[in-house]
């Protein structure tokens, strides 16, 4: 039987009357000295009396206070201690947030970009290279073929896919390139792992792996070029290609004409042709020769 209200927990803190005020069935209003109050619930188990808080006045109302004293009783009635239980629950609290939190930091973790790993690797590795070249190779193979494709995916998600569609382009035709890139990648995920930014499977390894999906590269056929004509028919030969019609002897006449490099004649666009002026002006970007001086300066 219940003998509180809530005007009556009112004029009482207000009043600041020290000490406890039943309100029936084990809960009561402590006021302490300073003026704060707060509800308990007092009972007994295994022959021992216990306090338990059940959170201060105002903030828990008097119907609250209530709540949770019937809530304890029934945890007493069955035999287990309402303190013991509420520290058990706030343990449980605890590690559950502490799982979260450690989850939210591993997937974070498994978020750095693979450009990221490699970096990291090749700057880690440099001191015990035999010289700066071979960290500039890294980078230079890495950034030309990789990153473009994985630079910006977290190495979780790098998978075979992702290495073919890298590979692929360049195994037959670069086949020492495609080799050394794809060890170098092997290496950058394995490193990855290591550090626990990735699970499972290496997509880059070769053995039992790889080899069953692209040829080794040592059976690889390499690019054989054309022989270069001789000088004394070059003038026959460009006659030739004069009366012919179809474009591609159009295209190699014209290169030829302007000591030009095949590439830089396929990829030429209107917009570099003066026909008014009869000047062609090729950008800095589509000339291999300035890309690669540029590099070698740097």
């Amino acid at each position: 039987m219940t003998s509180l209200t809530t005007k009556a927990v009112e004029k009482i803190i207000r009043a600041g009357l020290v000490g406890m005020t039943n309100d029936g069935d084990g809960l009561y209003l402590k006021v302490g000295r300073s003026g704060g109050a707060s509800w308990i619930f007092r009972y007994k188990i295994a022959g021992k009396s216990r306090d338990m808080g059940l959170g201060g006045s105002p903030e828990v109302s008097l119907a609250k206070a209530r709540e949770k004293a019937v809530e304890a009783r029934k945890l007493r009635k069955s035999g287990v201690d309402p303190l013991t239980h509420r520290d058990e629950e706030l343990e449980r609290q605890q590690l559950e947030k502490e799982a979260e939190r450690l989850a939210q930091d591993a997937a974070k973790t498994k978020a750095t970009p693979f450009k990221d790993v490699a970096l990291d690797y090749i700057a880690a590795h440099r001191a015990g290279w035999k010289n700066a070249k071979h960290a500039q190779q890294w980078e230079n193979t890495l950034a030309t073929y990789a990153f473009k494709v994985i630079g910006e995916l977290p190495t979780q998600e790098v998978g075979v896919e992702q290495v073919l569609t890298i590979l692929k382009p360049i195994w037959i035709v670069k086949p020492e390139t495609a080799s050394r890139l794809r060890n170098r990648i092997e290496l950058v995920l394995d490193a990855a792992k290591a550090k626990g930014l990735r699970d499972g499977e290496n997509p880059a390894r070769w053995r039992g792996h790889l080899d069953k999906l692209l040829p080794p590269h040592l059976k690889v056929r390499a690019v054989k070029h054309h022989s270069a004509i001789q000088w004394i028919e070059l003038p026959a030969f460009v006659a030739t290609l004069e009366e012919a019609e179809d474009l591609s002897s159009k295209a190699l006449r014209f290169t030829i004409l302007i000591a030009g490099r095949t590439s830089e004649v396929l990829n030429a666009t209107w917009a570099e042709i003066d026909l008014v002026a009869g000047i062609w002006t090729i950008s800095a970007s589509r000339m291999t020769a300035f890309n690669q001086l540029i590099r070698s300066t740097h």
